[in-house]
């Protein structure tokens, strides 16, 4: 390793060896100890299809009693649709979490 200045990560598979890390990087002179927790997530992928609502013409541009008589926009049979994708995760989640420790020896 370097002995003047530079970036470690440290992977620990329980937070009691992390804290142990931390507190090693500590006593080495490491500084901006930070640590994440890591945990594989799946999730299922579907596309959907969705119905855009339709509101009815655009009250703002009508003017009259004549814009009053246009059909209900229920009579309209083509409404617009979005298709995209959407992810849930599982239920149970089997795995192991995990830990990734990131610190900084300052130059000196």
């Amino acid at each position: 390793m370097k002995k003047h200045g530079g970036r470690l990560c440290s992977f620990s598979p329980c937070i009691e060896q992390v804290q142990r890390t931390c507190e090693a990087l500590t006593e080495q002179g490491f500084k901006e100890i930070r640590t994440l927790e890591v945990l594989l997530r799946i999730h299922n992928v579907r596309a959907v299809t969705l119905q855009l609502p339709n509101f009815g013409p655009d009250s703002s541009s009508q003017t009259g009693p004549e814009a009053m008589e246009e059909a209900p926009p229920s009579a309209t049979p083509d409404h617009a649709s979005l298709k995209l994708k959407t992810t849930t995760p599982l239920r149970e989640m089997p795995g192991h979490t995990g830990y990734l420790t990131f610190a900084t020896k300052p130059r000196t």
